[in-house]
């Protein structure tokens, strides 16, 4: 995945529906220009505005059907990230949690005065597995400026320990009873969020990032 894509889909996806829905409405209006030119144009001129009108129904037909591509296979995506941008800028939610490391509870609230990273996973996502190390260095390497990496899975932690003691052992790992408080659909993870010292959601992401991105995300916080 490229890094405009890490750094912009989600909020593409969030807006989809909106984006999608002017594109077929401004679509509509220029069929009904061009529809009405037709009578006043000369004949032999005729076939630029038939190709104007042709362009003008693929535009129109492929923002209709990728409308249904994000109300439907792609709808548990798009709800995430539009209720992620909501809370852009507002205190997130608090977590009750168990840590995988011993079992004990804690709470998201508890974070706070660190910049925190939290990373929604599971360990039947191939992609989700393949960052782990990589938030495994960003943890050793920003732990000192106050950085806690978190990962969160609605998976048991008995599951979870085997997984992150062999590629994320510096992390901070936590288990969930369910991620439904935030919508997220099994079929689209990783997704991570970006806390800043007060609890305050200040970005998001979804699919792996390498550790540039991470850092990119981080550094304004930190």
């Amino acid at each position: 995945m490229s890094q405009f894509r890490q750094e912009y889909m989600a909020r593409i996806a969030a807006w989809s529906p909106v984006v999608l829905a002017v594109i077929a409405i401004v679509g509509v209006g220029v069929a009904f220009l061009l529809w009405r030119r037709w009578a006043r144009t000369r004949p032999e001129r005729r076939w630029l505005l038939a190709v104007a009108v042709a362009v003008d129904a693929l535009v129109v037909v492929a923002a209709i059907a990728l409308e249904g591509v994000a109300r439907g296979p792609m709808s548990p995506l798009v709800t995430t990230a539009r209720n992620l941008d909501a809370l852009v800028g507002k205190p997130f939610p608090d977590i009750l949690m168990t840590r995988v490391s011993d079992g004990g509870g804690m709470r998201l609230a508890d974070l706070r005065g660190k910049v925190v990273l939290v990373d929604l996973w599971a360990t039947w996502c191939p992609g989700c597995r393949e960052e782990l190390p990589t938030l495994d260095r960003l943890q050793r390497r920003y732990a000192e400026r106050g950085l806690v990496v978190l990962t969160l899975s609605d998976e048991p932690r008995e599951k979870l320990a085997p997984v992150l003691e062999g590629h994320a052992a510096a992390t901070l790992n936590g288990s969930v009873a369910s991620f439904g408080w935030l919508a997220t659909m099994s079929n689209f993870r990783p997704f991570c969020l970006v806390l800043d010292r007060h609890g305050t959601l200040r970005d998001y992401a979804f699919g792996v990032s390498d550790l540039a991105v991470f850092e990119h995300k981080l550094r304004p916080y930190l």
